[in-house]
């Protein structure tokens, strides 16, 4: 979903600019409390761009050859989510700025250019 590459690119930013994990947690589980409205049975804007194989979809999910997401599990944006992908970088690279960050590129004259 775009909510979680969003999330992930916001929490690369926020950590290079000095967030406390707390902070990152806190700000992504915020979209929890914004998806608490909305009805998670919605259908999804994936769904609506197929046009003309919306209807063959459809069929496939009633022959039970097509899953469904479970979008309690998908559909937010849980704490747990943000602490367990702050951890696995740690885990992978040692730190999420400057481990993770340098890894890729965005080194500490980008870092210093983006604060």
């Amino acid at each position: 979903q775009g909510k979680d590459r969003t999330g992930i690119v916001i929490m690369l930013c926020q950590s290079a600019m000095g967030l406390s994990d707390q902070e990152i947690v806190d700000d992504y589980h915020m979209s929890e409390l914004s998806f608490q409205g909305r009805d998670r049975n919605s259908r999804s804007a994936a769904i609506d761009v197929l046009g003309p194989r919306r209807q063959q979809l459809k069929k496939r999910r009633q022959k039970g050859r097509w899953g469904s997401l479970d979008r309690k599990t998908f559909g937010g944006a849980p704490r747990n989510a943000m602490e367990t992908t702050l951890q696995a970088l740690r885990d992978e690279y040692g730190s999420v700025c400057p481990g993770y960050l340098d890894s890729i590129g965005f080194d500490i004259g980008w870092r210093r250019r983006f604060q």
